[in-house]
């Protein structure tokens, strides 16, 4: 079914039938997407690095979900799974699709795996290995994700791709200084840059956007102290952290039929630190 066709016929859920796939689906934000379209009726391959558990913990609650939302589907079929893949891998990539051309898509394909530049496994790095890391996870993983995902959603009659960025790489991240700061810009600005160039290149059959989220609760930000997450909300217009349901809320309308107008974009989602 193209997406054209999704569009007049469109059921209710919305992303009944469709295909997805989240990389880095287990945990934080792309555990909140996996749900958030599996509650819209959505499909989910679930992309995972290293958190096994927690993304057969998200495969589980996703898979609930669906058939909370489709209670017509048979109750044996598999409406999600959790699938080890390295997106710096083009082998374990090809893997995630062919799972997901097996179950007739994809249709919806979101790059959410990523290296922060100032988690846990960073002190021990080198600036140069910081970023030698984030570019192959970020950028290059992005690029081998979509350039894989974009023949595959069009074979499957058209769909959605959405890339997750940051939104202070769109204005310099002020008042974020240091190493870790200049890295993650590069990377996910790389991203929203790829964002358009492919947009440009596979329309109108593939729509291709991505979400830049702010400060975000996550396991970085558990790490933080109350004094820093006051001190941040209190720069924000709208005071407070998003939640990773916030941003997958996003996703959710960039893949869904209500965007079919939409491409080569980027939805800041960042409580209003960034205006442009």
């Amino acid at each position: 079914m193209s997406e054209e066709t999704h569009i007049h016929n469109q059921p209710t859920p919305p992303l009944a039938g469709r295909v997805a796939v989240v990389t880095g689906g287990g945990r934080g934000i792309g555990r909140a997407i996996a749900l958030t379209l599996a509650s819209r009726g959505a499909y989910v391959i679930i992309g995972y690095h290293a958190s096994a558990q927690a993304a057969e913990t998200t495969a589980r609650e996703a898979q609930a979900l669906c058939m909370q939302t489709m209670p017509t589907a048979a109750t044996t079929e598999p409406m999600a799974v959790a699938l080890k893949a390295d997106v710096t891998k083009p082998e374990e990539i090809r893997a995630l699709a062919e799972h997901a051309v097996a179950w007739g898509g994809p249709h919806i394909w979101v790059n959410n795996a990523g290296a922060s530049a100032n988690t846990s496994e960073t002190p021990s790095m080198s600036d140069e290995e910081r970023w030698d890391r984030a570019m192959l996870v970020d950028l290059k993983g992005t690029w081998l994700c979509c350039r894989t995902a974009a023949p595959l959603v069009r074979a499957a009659g058209g769909g959605a791709i959405v890339n997750i960025g940051w939104a202070q790489a769109l204005d310099g991240a002020p008042g974020i200084p240091g190493t870790a700061a200049q890295i993650y810009a590069a990377s996910k600005g790389g991203a929203l840059a790829l964002t358009r160039a492919f947009a440009q290149e596979w329309a109108p059959d593939v729509r291709v956007n991505a979400v830049a989220p702010g400060w975000v609760e996550n396991d970085w930000s558990a790490t933080r102290t109350q004094a820093f997450h006051e001190k941040v909300a209190q720069r924000l217009p709208l005071r407070r952290w998003g939640l990773p349901e916030d941003i997958a809320e996003a996703v959710a309308f960039l893949a869904s039929p209500a965007a079919r107008y939409m491409t080569g974009q980027t939805l800041v989602v960042d409580g209003g630190s960034v205006m442009r």
